[in-house]
């Protein structure tokens, strides 16, 4: 008996990629070694995290790095670093902002659900464009002696924002540094760099993700001094940062991941999840009121192949009812409903997503499917 089985906890196949909710990406034995090792004697963690940081800059090819516990505890470790500095007296006084730079520009299109953890560290979010579009006039008039920095997040209604080139020209004409939320879009590798060369100050990416290292672990990449305040705002001291205490195993574990991420995983997944989604197109095809089809990419900057189902006007069952059918059997299995970008109209379909299934799930999702949506 497992732990699950022991909790009375049932295990599902996650089709919906890395959603927190579902447990994110799964590690390599191999990390879960490397933790194991790591839990079993003592270090001094600010001198764990410094060396770890530089280890990780290295392997990435940026100035410097942190390990902090996931993306939205980075975007709070990174927003009282940009607020407060390493000035003892600041640190010590936030959330409470008074007599620092706390205003925060952000495209009004590009507001998140994650952004109250950058409300969380005191910084108040002034909101440029109106939704649909955005101007550079806009951000110059939005720039005051209060604005500390400027917060972008790609994939995130890009097209109604301001384009990242020109959002970071202005902030830095203005001298004030570029943070970027860029949590979740790993794959390809080369996303890793991609903000810091075109001149973001700071990027944050969750750890548990596509680096398919510990869920409670991220990374806060950026310049060096930027970096030197987020460790002086992060645990162990006794800050805002206090509660994001990432541990000794997590940030082992999250070297361990990234090597093996670089060096190897990033150069095999692809054939994997290419393998999964013509297995399960195959078995579908023929299927009574339904269009199935491999999509590429998964988003425009994500390069994971997908397979869309389609129902057609006249089935029987509609996407949710499917959706529902397939979380409710043995075992359960959870996949996502977009509602664009996949082809078809709002409610007459869904993805399967291999990026965080086990080989030889797609052929229980291609049956399961089958027995559902021909019956």
């Amino acid at each position: 008996m497992d732990i699950y089985d022991k909790l009375g906890v049932k295990k599902v196949i996650s089709c919906c990629g890395t959603f927190t909710i579902l447990g994110g990406a799964l590690m390599d034995p191999r990390v879960l070694d490397v933790m194991k090792e790591a839990s079993q004697t003592h270090v001094v963690i600010e001198e764990l995290q410094e060396k770890a940081g530089q280890y990780v800059a290295d392997l990435i090819g940026v100035e410097a790095a942190f390990i902090t516990t996931g993306a939205a505890g980075g975007l709070l470790l990174a927003s009282a670093a940009l607020l407060a500095g390493t000035d003892p007296a600041r640190i010590r006084r936030l959330p409470d902002t008074t007599g620092m730079k706390d205003e925060v520009i952000i495209c009004k299109a590009q507001r998140f659900g994650f952004d109250q953890a950058v409300r969380t560290a005191g910084a108040k979010l002034v909101e440029i464009g109106d939704g649909l579009e955005t101007h550079s006039w806009q951000m110059e008039d939005a720039i005051g002696d209060q604005t500390a920095f400027c917060l972008w997040v790609p994939e995130h209604n890009e097209d109604a924002a301001l384009p990242f080139e020109a959002f970071c020209a202005i902030a830095h004409a203005h001298g004030l540094p570029v943070l970027v939320d860029h949590a979740a879009e790993v794959p390809p590798v080369s996303n890793l760099r991609k903000y810091s060369d075109l001149g973001a100050d700071l990027v944050i990416f969750s750890g548990g993700k596509g680096l398919h290292g510990p869920q409670c672990a991220g990374l806060i990449l950026g310049r060096r001094e930027l970096i030197a305040a987020c460790a002086a705002n992060s645990s162990p001291h006794h800050t805002i940062g206090r509660p994001l205490k990432v541990g000794k195993e997590e940030i082992c574990g999250m070297v361990a991941a990234l090597e093996l991420y670089i060096n190897e995983i990033s150069k095999t997944e692809r054939d994997l999840w290419e393998s999964m989604v013509t297995h399960m197109v195959a078995e579908l095809q023929g299927i009574p009121h339904a269009k199935v089809r491999r999509h590429f990419p998964y988003r425009p900057t994500r390069e994971v192949p997908v397979m869309v189902v389609e129902l057609a006007d006249d089935a029987p069952l509609s996407a949710g009812e499917v959706v529902r059918q397939l979380q409710e059997g043995e075992p359960p299995i959870y996949v996502p409903v977009p509602n664009s970008g996949f082809g078809y109209a709002p409610g007459q379909g869904f993805i399967v997503n291999p990026h965080t299934m086990l080989p030889g799930e797609e052929r229980v999702v291609a049956r399961r499917l089958s027995e559902i949506l021909s019956a």
